[in-house]
C-alpha cells in the first residue's frame, strides 16, 4: 500500500496530508479486509464495536504515519 501511495501521491499533491492518510487507511483495510470477508471467513456485521474499533484504529495509524512520513521525506515538511 505504501508502494501504491507513493506512487500516486506525486498526482495528488493538493490533497492535505491527514486527509491522504485517512484515504490511505481506508483503502489498506478494504485491502486487508475484502479476500476474508469474501471468501467466507468473517462477517463484518457481526463485529460490533471493539471488533470494528480493533480493525480501524491500527489501519488509521498506519495511514496517517505512512503519508506523514512519505510527505516529509519528499517535501521536507
Amino acid at each position: 500500500m505504501a508502494l501504491v501511495y507513493a506512487l500516486l501521491r506525486g498526482r495528488t499533491g493538493s490533497i492535505p496530508t491527514p486527509l491522504a492518510g485517512v484515504a490511505l487507511a481506508i483503502a489498506a483495510m478494504a485491502v486487508g479486509d475484502l479476500p476474508p470477508i469474501l471468501s467466507g471467513t468473517t462477517d463484518p456485521r457481526r463485529w460490533g464495536a471493539r471488533g470494528w474499533l480493533s480493525d480501524l484504529v491500527p489501519h488509521l495509524v498506519y495511514g496517517l504515519v505512512t503519508a506523514g512520513a512519505y510527505d516529509m521525506t519528499t517535501t521536507g515538511r
